[in-house]
């Protein structure tokens, strides 16, 4: 069975709520609380910098987003190349495309289509997700031509309905870092410190790159001791 790459990714939203605080960075850099809310604007300008900076360089989302994924078909496993996608409530809907086009969703245990009997599951790679649509059926060249449409959540839950996720210690300090570096060198070249455009002080490339995607093949990674079903 092959993994499939999605044809189309669609970010359609990101949370407003910082992973750290302006009180969080002004207590790394030691100043006392009327200087940090005297800073509050900046500070929560370079956490959201330190946040693109992070994102960029790792493929892992902090800030909690909502995607929409699209694939050609479903014969195979689709790959769910958004991170970080924790467990199967994160993938929030699926949908086929049906033939008076429009997107039908895919309920468990409920007909596609023409009799044919779905259920789903989902298998976990090294980095990714994966999706994978099971049915009973042998199904007709027509039938197998139906694209795919998967909403997903990635990245933090900091705010709104609980319950809430915790952020892994490691980003938050990696973030208290690069904040702290662009707040002490403002106006200064930093370029030294860029990795591929993005500046990140070396000091806190070792947290980051904990969280880094690798470019690896996602054919041969997904044992049947690492599925979850549904």
């Amino acid at each position: 069975m092959k993994v499939l790459e999605p044809s189309k990714i669609e970010l359609t939203s990101v949370s407003t709520t910082l992973p750290i605080s302006a009180a969080d960075v002004g207590l790394w850099l030691n100043m006392s609380p009327g200087a940090i809310t005297a800073r509050t604007t900046l500070f929560e300008e370079l956490i959201q910098m330190a946040v693109t900076s992070f994102e960029k360089h790792t493929w892992h989302d902090v800030m909690y987003k909502t995607y929409d994924l699209y694939f050609k078909s479903y014969h195979d496993l689709l790959l769910l190349t958004v991170a970080p996608v924790k467990n199967f409530a994160d993938v929030t809907n699926v949908y086929y495309l049906n033939e008076s086009n429009t997107w039908t969703e895919i309920v468990k245990g409920t007909a596609i289509s023409d009799g044919i009997y779905s259920t789903m599951d989902i298998r976990k790679s090294i980095f990714y997700m994966c999706l994978y649509l099971k049915d009973d059926f042998v199904l007709s060249d027509e039938q197998n031509s139906y694209k795919i449409k998967v909403t997903v959540k990635s990245g933090y839950k900091i705010s709104g309905d609980a319950p809430l996720d915790v952020i892994p210690a490691n980003i938050k300090l990696a973030l208290k870092k690069i904040v702290a570096f662009h707040y002490t060198n403002r106006g200064d070249c930093v370029s030294n410190c860029s990795i591929g455009g993005i500046a990140i002080p070396c000091d806190a490339l070792g947290l980051v790159n904990q969280y880094s995607i690798a470019n690896v093949t996602f054919d041969d990674i997904l044992p049947e001791g690492n599925r979850y079903e549904l």
